[in-house]
């Protein structure tokens, strides 16, 4: 079977933020993207040594390729390097491609 399954022995992570969240997908057995207003961030799950988990999120980099915006969209793509290719959709009809936390 496919699909994707964190951690086994974890029946639920959470963690508060204060920014809305319009899209998320899975990057792997251990990572997920979400996106939001003016933000992408990448998030890795880790076991936390006591039958729990800890999620791990970092910003992504818009640089000065493109002004932050709302992202309504977000899938990984397979295949595109060593790094993980995630692809956001905007609220003005951008398709936006990122190399791991980078936007290219």
């Amino acid at each position: 079977g496919g699909g994707v399954r964190l951690l086994d022995s974890a029946v639920a992570c959470a963690v508060q933020g204060t920014q809305s969240v319009t899209a998320a997908c899975a990057v792997g057995e251990h990572a997920f993207v979400t996106a939001g207003a003016s933000h992408m961030m990448l998030w890795r799950v880790f076991e936390d040594g006591s039958g729990g988990c800890v999620l791990d999120g970092k910003n992504g980099i818009w640089g000065l390729k493109a002004r932050p915006s709302t992202l309504l969209s977000a899938c990984a793509v397979q295949g595109l390097g060593p790094k993980i290719t995630i692809v956001t959709g905007s609220k003005g009809g951008q398709l936006l491609v990122w190399r791991g936390r980078q936007l290219m």
